[in-house]
């Protein structure tokens, strides 16, 4: 493939475009889907629709942000494994800090209301500028990878 007029960093480029294409396409599938249950059960609301909407986006890209560059350093078997293994340790992160934050008498219920305060459209705008960001820093990160992959 290297052999076409193709760099490697124009290869990590399209990765990820086509991943974001193909994640705000399921997404807006979502969407539409959802908004045929709304109108047809009427239990749920638009609001409620696009709020949860807005809240998933940002995970499309952080799964990307994750997913590529442990495929493009581990291939594709090994990258689903790595894949499940970053999924475990930061499960098993979040237990932890859990866990400390209670033995130190941190109250979670607090930060929860503190943040339930907080306007939905803020905190789904502070999610999709933080996802952004690692997105940004996963791709130069794929980019070194494929630099000094040999074929």
């Amino acid at each position: 493939m290297f052999t076409l007029p193709i760099t490697r960093k124009t290869y990590v480029l399209e990765k990820y475009c086509l991943g974001i294409i193909l994640g705000c396409a399921a997404w807006a599938t979502g969407i539409l889907l959802g908004g045929i249950t709304v109108l047809a059960v009427h239990e749920v609301s638009w609001k409620t629709l696009f709020l949860v909407a807005l809240s998933v986006f940002p995970m499309i890209f952080l799964l990307l942000a994750v997913m590529i560059p442990l495929q493009l350093k581990f291939g594709s078997e090994k990258g689903r494994l790595a894949m499940v293994v970053v999924i475990g340790i930061v499960t098993l992160l979040g237990i932890l800090t859990k866990k400390a934050g209670e033995s130190l008498g941190f109250q979670w219920t607090d930060i929860m209301k503190s943040l339930s305060a907080t306007p939905a459209s803020f905190l789904i705008i502070c999610g999709i500028l933080l996802v952004l960001l690692l997105l940004g820093i996963s791709l130069k990160i794929s980019i070194k990878i494929m630099k000094k992959k040999e074929f």
